[in-house]
């Protein structure tokens, strides 16, 4: 099996109901071609948090090797998701003194460098994002590398997450045999997944619906603004199912998956299931229900979910949701009916999506909502201003190596 070439990108996505991975090749036109994928179940982690390390260790390298497989390629660095640690965004407006010089790489580091989070103990830098730049009075630059002026300023986004959650996640793919090229957000991930680059502009929200969480990415005039994370998602609708029919969580999942629908409204009682529920003695009684009856007992969790977004996009300053579309992604998003639940909460311009075709090659099977953060991975790498570094955990801690120093200074200067 080959080694990983500098124009292989791996995407490896650590949800809490599933590990995927993707292996791409950047062609000389810029266009990224699939390789090789693998997926595999989850183990070892819930709510975005390694609970058995073994387990983790387990699933993130069957998922990987099955990729390698069909890729005929060992990975060796891949774009990794981060899907829990509690991410929270801050805007920070910082200046850096150029004094008349030649603007180039290593002054955009610098300048990022000057904004810190206000939320530091016990939190790692994942991204910080430059909103525009402006160059003594002239604003709106996308990037000054190559400009002469006096004064550089940024608006910047910062997004953190838990350093022990970070940190964890890394040990485990590190374990793996895998290096992190970078830490993304999984909502940011699957935004670039998913979003039109008009929606970027104009302003839209990013809601993907997981198993364990549900997260959201504002965009707006291009860049990521905001990205967050609530604690529910499809897991808990299947738990109200195996609760309310009496019935294992596997086969709960099953039911959602097969015959459940957010509104009620849009079944009948007239179509019957079968489920198994646990009897006497741990034996196993089918009953027959009305479909109607699981759509009551998902519908109330969904309303649930959605007036939770709407409370937090309140609290966030987004009183007026309209303005901006919605868009619907992630595996829970592929229930019957959501956006008929999802529109007294959020407003109209709501829409479904899967990954875009930028991956034109990618097998039927994996062009679904449930893979969106995996083709943002891949997407990420291919961002115009990914050589500026974010957070780089193996290579860089409390300051730059002289190694480091080194690349950048040969990045600023070649």
């Amino acid at each position: 099996m080959a080694k990983q070439k500098s124009n292989i990108i791996a995407a490896l996505d650590i949800g809490g109901s599933k590990i995927c991975c993707f292996i791409a090749e950047s062609t000389a036109a810029g266009m990224l071609e699939i390789l090789g994928v693998g997926y595999c179940s989850a183990g070892g982690i819930k709510s975005g948090r390694i609970v058995d390390m073994e387990a983790a260790e387990h699933a993130i390298a069957s998922a990987v090797q099955m990729a390698e497989e069909e890729a005929g390629i060992r990975v060796e660095n891949a774009y990794v998701s981060l899907c829990g640690g509690d991410p929270s965004s801050e805007t920070h407006a910082v200046t850096l003194n150029i004094g008349g010089t030649e603007i180039v790489g290593g002054d955009i580091r610098k300048l990022l460098s000057i904004a810190k989070p206000q939320r530091r103990e016990n939190r790692t830098i994942i991204h910080k994002i430059p909103l525009g730049y402006q160059l003594d009075t002239t604003p709106d630059i996308e990037d000054p590398r190559g400009m002469y002026g006096q004064q550089l300023s940024a608006l910047v986004h910062i997004a953190t997450a838990e350093s022990a959650i970070v940190r964890t996640l890394g040990l485990c793919v590190k374990r793996c045999h895998i290096t992190v090229k970078a830490f993304v957000a999984a909502p940011y991930a699957s935004a670039l997944a998913c979003l039109t680059e008009d929606e970027m502009q104009r302003g839209s929200v990013l809601i993907d619906l997981g198993s364990h969480s549900t997260s959201l990415a504002i965009f707006h005039g291009g860049r990521v603004q905001h990205i967050s994370m609530l604690p529910l998602g499809g897991a808990h609708i299947t738990q109200d199912l195996a609760q309310g029919l009496s019935t294992s969580s596997h086969d709960a999942e099953r039911i959602k998956t097969l015959h459940g629908s957010a509104s009620a409204r849009a079944v009948t009682n007239k179509e019957l299931v079968d489920v198994p529920v646990m009897g006497e003695l741990d034996q196993v009684v089918m009953h027959t229900i009305p479909k109607g009856q699981i759509a009551r007992i998902i519908q109330p969790r969904v309303e649930e979910i959605f007036e939770m977004l709407r409370k937090h996009l309140e609290k966030i300053g987004m009183q007026m949701p309209n303005e901006y579309t919605i868009v619907l992604t992630g595996g829970s998003s592929l229930l019957p009916a959501l956006r008929d639940i999802a529109m007294p909460f959020l407003g109209n311009k709501i829409r479904l999506a899967k990954p875009n075709d930028f991956l034109g090659n990618l097998p039927l099977d994996y062009q679904s909502p449930v893979f969106a953060t995996t083709a943002g991975l891949l997407r990420y790498s291919q961002l115009p201003l990914a050589w500026i570094p974010a957070y780089d955990y193996y290579l860089r801690k409390d300051g730059d190596s002289w190694w480091r120093n080194t690349v950048n200074w040969v990045k600023d200067n070649f």
